[in-house]
This record gives structure tokens, sequence and C-alpha cells, in this order.
């Protein structure tokens, strides 16, 4: 699939053939953005459900628009791509922030976002979000949820150096 796209004058991305992994990649992201709910509404949480709640919403609402726009016209414009990237960016971004941190289980999901920057944007966009990604778990450190002693923080700056690692060699699928 990836020899039938080409770049339009406009920087579109535009799909001769057909549109079928595009599809694919957009009900992926719907399945992506359940799974996050559902486990994040399976939690305990003792605030941002709320909070949580609006980006899903967000997510799920650019997921349908991103969906529309394919049917509609065979291509997904860049301004698109990036506004649904930075949209799934923000929404494991929140939901790592409210369940736990740097010692959540969702933090796997920025693999996710990043390859999905590196598919729909390219090679060097995909690494502006594994930097992204590291960056914002490197604050997940420096601003814990819960306080954490010695041999925790070890774990997490050794989580944390691992993950960054997947995140930029995802960068380069």
């Amino acid at each position: 699939p990836a020899a039938d796209d080409v770049r339009s004058a406009r920087g579109d991305l535009v799909y001769e053939r057909h549109v079928m992994w595009l599809r694919y990649l957009g009900a992926a992201r719907i399945g992506v953005l359940s799974f996050l709910a559902v486990g994040a509404a399976l939690m305990d949480l003792d605030r941002g459900q709320d909070v949580l709640l609006g980006f899903y919403s967000a997510g799920f609402a650019t997921c349908i628009w991103y969906l529309y726009e394919l049917q509609r016209a065979s291509r997904i414009g860049a301004a698109q791509a990036w506004i649904q990237v930075l949209v799934d960016f923000a929404v494991v971004a929140v939901t790592v922030g409210y369940t736990q941190g740097g010692a959540s289980f969702f933090t796997f999901m920025f693999v996710v976002v990043v390859l999905e920057a590196g598919l729909l944007l390219g090679l060097s966009q995909g690494f502006v979000l594994a930097t992204m990604a590291a960056g914002f778990m490197a604050l997940q450190l420096v601003l814990p949820v819960t306080s954490l002693d010695g041999r925790a923080r070890f774990e997490l700056v050794y989580s944390l150096l691992v993950q960054s690692l997947a995140f930029y060699l995802t960068a380069f699928i």
C-alpha cells in the first residue's frame, strides 16, 4: 500500500488505488480508544473521570471525522492528520496522567501514537511524536502523582529509558 500513496501539491495524502489501509487505521483507532475508555472505567479513579470522558469524546469525534473525510474525498489532509495524531497523543497523555502517571499500564499506548504519526505523517514526524512521548514520560518522573521511594523511582527511570527506546525504534517503522 505504501507505493500507492503520493503527496499532492497541497501536501494532502492521496491514495490512487484504494484507501483500505487508511480505513483499517481508522477502525483500529476506534478500537484503541475503546480499550482506553473501558480500561480507565474499570479502574477505581479518585478523580478525573469527567476530564477523561471529555478527551475520549474528542478522540471518538476526530475518528469519525477522519473516516467521514476518507469516505468523502479518498484523501486525508496534512492538517487533519496532524489534528488526529495530536488528539490521540492528548488522549493517551491524559489517560496516563490520571492512571498513576509513569507507573500506569497505559504508557505503552504512546507506541501506538508514534506508529500512527509515522504512518500518516512520515518518519521525521514520527520522531517528533516519539520525543513528545519521551518528554511527557520524563515529566511523570519529575511530577509524580504518588510519593515514591528510591527503588520505585529507579524502576520508573529504567522503565522510562526502555519506553523511550521503544518510542524511537517505533518511529523508524
